[in-house]
């Protein structure tokens, strides 16, 4: 592991387990900045989008597929939908992780 991201699992900054506190009231204080674990999670993947488009040559009438935990919940799944959907891609597929482990394996 690199020297400068070695303690970031530990750090005062860092939120573990988005997938399964992005809707609760838990925040953390950077500075001045008090921010939502979902407002962290939403602004993550709000920027991997982004930069999707203008990196990869993305375009936003492309398919996305976004993985989801087998017992993921409908509120869950709408809120990566509704992500994708406000950055423009509305052809969004929703696959359970264990699924997309099964496609993948093998493939380098």
């Amino acid at each position: 592991m690199h020297a400068a991201t070695a303690n970031l699992a530990i750090h005062e900054h860092t939120f573990i387990a988005l997938k399964t506190t992005f809707d609760t009231v838990h925040a953390i204080q950077i500075g001045k900045l008090k921010i939502s674990a979902r407002k962290a999670a939403e602004d993550f993947l709000t920027a991997i989008l982004n930069k999707s488009i203008s990196e990869f040559a993305i375009r936003k009438d492309e398919p996305i597929s976004f993985t989801v935990p087998v017992d993921a919940f409908e509120k869950y799944s709408k809120w990566l939908v509704d992500i994708a959907n406000r950055a423009g891609h509305k052809n969004i597929r929703l696959i359970d992780e264990p699924a997309a482990a099964a496609l993948s394996f093998g493939k380098s």
